[in-house]
């Protein structure tokens, strides 16, 4: 398997930490340390140590530390992290829902290993076929009290945000990036705002005029029909319905990841988060993206916000507006 660079962010290390560094541990070290001035008892004190059993490594009792987690999926409800302790090969994995990597822990470093992400898929790939699929809204899985049945239809219609104006912004960064003459540009925004997504994306800089490539390659779109565009299939609109037992808006929505035509769209795999919560659909934001999640303009936090029929959310580039409907039964 391929693995990806390490990360030494020690996704599994809290749980540890409680057992190092402890005061007693300083005290048993110190006692076997013994006094360097006192020689009569020097010898019984090392022999006392000798005879101690000896401390056991935290890192080492894995079976025991993550017991609930062997073979299945274990939840942490604070930060929605899974973990999954595969018995056959005593490895420990870790599932981080709102970023959509999966890492695997060394015993012998001490590091979380990513081994998977959502952003690209097909790397290492093969480890599904030995790991079940982690749950795709960890929350749930806790059977919090706190979520309950609704009369109330939640729909959401998503649509891209002012689609136009920030592909326009993402045309004009990408011609001076690759430092393609105004006319490229010019050619550019011809393009409809998927176009010009598909060619950002797409377009390979000769070494010789690029900017006269690029010109001819639009010139080339322009003489196709609708449906013949390469764009032609990209999505700009969609309807989902929430579940009262919730959701998890991000890319892990196959409509929410064809909408972000930009690999630099500030959409999380896992971004926010909709349930009925005392029988009222509720969002928070899981603190996946830097930008965040917003509600009608205002940045939303890690706590219960309940929605309103018609009240927008924004995820990156994607806006999401809220239908409410009371369902008579």
């Amino acid at each position: 398997m391929v693995r990806m660079s390490s990360c030494h962010g020690n996704e599994f290390t809290p749980v540890f930490g409680a057992l190092a560094n402890s005061e007693d541990d300083e005290e048993d070290s110190d006692a076997c340390s013994g006094d360097e001035d006192d020689d009569g008892d020097e010898d019984a004190d090392a022999a006392a140590c000798s005879d101690a059993e000896p401390d056991l490594d935290p890192l080492e009792d894995i079976a025991g530390a993550f017991s609930e987690a062997k073979d299945r999926w274990k939840i942490d409800s604070d930060t929605l992290k899974g973990f999954y302790l595969h018995s056959p090969t005593g490895q420990l994995f870790s599932w981080d829902q709102p970023r959509g990597v999966l890492y695997e822990y060394s015993r012998q470093t001490g590091e979380c290993i990513p081994i998977w992400a959502a952003g690209n898929p097909g790397l290492s790939a093969e480890i599904w076929t030995i790991l079940p699929l982690p749950p795709t809204d960890p929350a749930s899985l806790q059977g919090a009290a706190a979520v309950q049945s609704s009369n109330v239809l939640c729909v959401l219609h998503l649509s891209r945000f002012k689609s136009a104006e920030r592909m326009a912004a993402a045309s004009a960064d990408f011609c001076e990036r690759l430092r393609l003459g105004r006319h490229a540009l010019e050619a550019l925004l011809r393009l409809p705002p998927p176009g010009q997504a598909y060619v950002v994306r797409t377009f390979c800089a000769p070494a010789k005029d690029p900017s006269g490539a690029l010109c001819r390659q639009v010139q080339s779109f322009e003489k196709l029909h609708a449906h013949q565009l390469p764009w032609s299939g990209a999505l700009e609109s969609a309807t989902i319905r929430v579940p009262t037992t919730g959701a998890i808006l991000g890319r892990c929505v196959p409509e929410v990841a064809a909408m972000c035509w930009n690999e630099c769209d500030a959409v999380a795999a896992a971004h926010c988060r909709i349930a009925c919560v005392d029988s009222v659909f509720s969002v928070c934001d899981l603190g996946a993206e830097e930008d965040g999640t917003l509600y009608d303009g205002r940045r939303l936090g890690s706590v219960w916000c309940g929605l309103e029929d018609g009240c927008c959310l924004d995820l990156g580039p994607v806006r999401v507006r809220v239908e409410l409907k009371t369902v008579h039964a």
